[in-house]
């Protein structure tokens, strides 16, 4: 397994980082790279610092054909902090 990492370079900030783990069940012709991209082109991008795909998993549980992607996404709000509803979101 390769290790897909993307980091935003930020100053330092007051405000903590968020870290919200996913686990997405896609067709095996998906590239990481392209959840990867995905998310760093989302609207909420700003707050974005970091994009890391952890793990994949094919076997029991998941259709074949298919494949789970775990990725981890790090959310830094520089101007306030982050309350719970508006990281689910």
């Amino acid at each position: 397994m390769r290790h897909v990492m993307w980091c935003k370079q930020k100053k330092f900030l007051n405000s903590q980082q968020n870290r919200r783990d996913l686990a997405l069940v896609v067709a095996d012709s998906v590239p990481a790279g392209e959840l990867i991209a995905a998310c760093k082109t989302s609207r909420r991008r700003k707050k974005l610092v970091q994009v890391n795909l952890f793990d994949v998993y094919q076997g029991v549980g998941v259709a074949e054909g298919y494949k789970s992607l775990a990725i981890s996404l790090t959310v830094q709000d520089n101007e306030k902090h982050l309350k719970m509803k508006k990281l689910m979101q």
